[in-house]
Formats: structure tokens, sequence, C-alpha cells
């Protein structure tokens, strides 16, 4: 990634497989409520393969927070899972480890809330990814506090 895409979410990372996640900025950045404050315009880029698409989306600022938390955990507990869900179903992505530093994410993207039409795909990953997944996770964070 280059310095244009310090805030995004990557997984996978090969041309063919990768999920690539961009806040934009705040949906609602004039808002008095404290709910409405908290959503993103967000960017969905994926390639699954022979698909590929990019998806805009309405994300919760929280959902990068509890999916950064989740992350965090899994290098010291391999056998675990980090799930990155969202209120509208724009975004899903459940991550579980095998254990002995192997990860699948198993994703799914639905591009109108509701009623829209949904990719399901994998994608596979190693612990060495980890610090540069929560490193990611952290700048988004920062500059989108849930």
């Amino acid at each position: 990634m280059d310095d244009d895409d310090d805030l995004a979410l990557l997984l996978g990372g090969t041309e063919r497989e990768r999920l690539i996640v961009r806040p934009l900025g705040w949906s609602h950045p004039g808002a008095s409520d404290p709910w409405d404050r908290g959503w993103l315009k967000a960017v969905i880029d994926l390639q699954a393969g022979a698909f590929s698409g990019l998806v805009e989306a309405d994300l919760r600022a929280d959902d990068f927070v509890r999916f950064r938390n989740s992350v965090r955990r899994l290098h010291d507990h391999l056998d675990q899972g980090a799930t990155f869900d969202t209120l509208e179903g724009a975004l899903k992505i459940d991550v579980s480890g095998d254990g002995r530093g192997h990860f699948e994410a198993r994703c799914e993207v639905c591009d109108r809330p509701g009623d829209g039409n949904v990719l399901r795909f994998t994608l596979v990953f190693d612990q060495t990814h980890l610090p540069t997944l929560v490193r990611a996770l952290d700048r988004i964070v920062a500059a989108y506090p849930g």
C-alpha cells in the first residue's frame, strides 16, 4: 500500500484475492446527535478470483474499534476469531484461526442494505499479517474514533 492508503483495512493482499475497506469521512459531519455522528462513508474494494467490485457503504466508526480489539487478541490466541459486522449488513468479515498461525476470513459484501446483491468469498492469510492489520485499524480508529 502507498501513502494514499494509510487509512485502509486490507485483508488478503494478492492482486486476485483481497478486500480493502477505505473510510472516506463522516457521513453526517455536522450532526448533533451522537448516533448520527458515528456513521462513516466508506468504499469497499474487493477482488475474489474472477469477481471484483467497488461498493460504497455507510459503516459505523465503532465497527472498526470492535474489529481492531478482536484482531489484537488473535496474535496471542491463534485458535480464536474476530468479526467485523455492520448494522446494515454492508460488510461482514468472520476471521477464524487454526491455532497454528493460519487464518481464514469469510467475507460478505452487500451492495444495497436490506435487499441488495451479496457476494460471499474467503481470504486466507497468516499471523505475519496481523501486526500490519492492527496498525491499519489503529490509524482508522485514531482518525475516526468510535
